[in-house]
């Protein structure tokens, strides 16, 4: 969902996820098997994609987005809703 609110490619939705659950660039890099210099570019397409210029910023933007409201998307939301 993140990549459709921001027009973020996969490894960029999956980047600004893991800053928005409180990882640094380091443990982000770690966790999804990237180098440091390869989040950094990430982090900066994310950045300007976002209108974000820092990290902070980035976050809260991504927690007052639909995606937060709905991290599994909406598919997932009206499966729940309309199964029993």
């Amino acid at each position: 969902m993140l990549g459709r609110i921001f027009d973020l490619t996969g490894h960029e939705s999956k980047l600004a996820a893991e800053i928005a659950r409180g990882a640094t660039p380091d443990g982000a890099a770690e966790a999804l098997g990237l180098t440091v210099a390869t989040v950094g570019t990430y982090l900066k397409q994310i950045y300007s994609k976002s209108g974000t210029s820092r990290q902070a910023e980035l976050v809260k933007m991504i927690l007052a987005s639909p995606a937060a409201v709905y991290p599994q998307g909406r598919r997932d939301l009206a499966r729940k809703l309309l199964l029993p």
